[in-house]
């Protein structure tokens, strides 16, 4: 039986009942979310067999989902939310179904981390995240709303802070998610 064979086609006919459903629900906008794209780059990268497609996800958004699960986990144990990031999945005024296929989030880590240790880590991720990272953040501060906050491009509007233009927190969130989270990554996976 051949795994990576199982898991490319899993992922498919995951992402094909995702789409339609998530485009319904929440609109093609949802689809710039970090977690989005790294659950695209990782479908393109097991289709074309690319290690650094894989990296780039690991490099760019494995730490977020870390994140996410630790936040997702504790609140699903404690009721007690760490930083917000999953409290969608316990609002009632999504479907369970809905909810459901957010558990891409758990599964995601373990499939980049697999293909990571199969493959390896290609070193160029780095500056490839970094470009995409700025093109995903641009697009979202230019075409989505402060109701939405995709990738947090609106938290000063979102949360009435008033001692920071919104485009001086993009820039922010330009420099410090590379600088504090992504690069770390990168040099731990490049010594690994």
């Amino acid at each position: 039986m051949d795994i990576d064979l199982i898991i490319k086609v899993s992922l498919t006919i995951f992402v094909i009942i995702l789409f339609p459903v998530y485009k319904k629900n929440y609109g093609l906008r949802n689809f710039l979310w970090l977690s989005d794209i790294g659950l695209f780059l990782t479908l393109f990268a097991l289709w074309f067999k690319s290690p650094l497609l894989i990296s780039i996800a690991v490099v760019g958004i494995l730490p977020l989902e870390i994140i996410w699960n630790i936040d997702f986990f504790v609140k699903l144990l404690s009721s007690y939310s760490i930083c917000g990031l999953s409290n969608y999945m316990f609002d009632s005024k999504y479907s369970y179904a809905l909810r459901s296929l957010s558990l891409f989030h758990v599964f995601m880590p373990l499939i980049w981390v697999y293909y990571l240790s199969k493959w390896g880590y290609d070193i160029g991720a780095f500056q490839y995240w970094l470009f995409l990272f700025w093109i995903i953040l641009t697009v979202c501060y230019l075409f989505t709303s402060p109701k939405e906050n995709i990738n947090w491009v609106f938290m000063p509007a979102k949360s009435n802070w008033d001692k920071i233009s919104p485009l001086q927190w993009l820039l922010i969130l330009m420099v410090v998610i590379p600088v504090f989270i992504s690069l770390p990554m990168h040099f731990i996976l490049k010594h690994l």
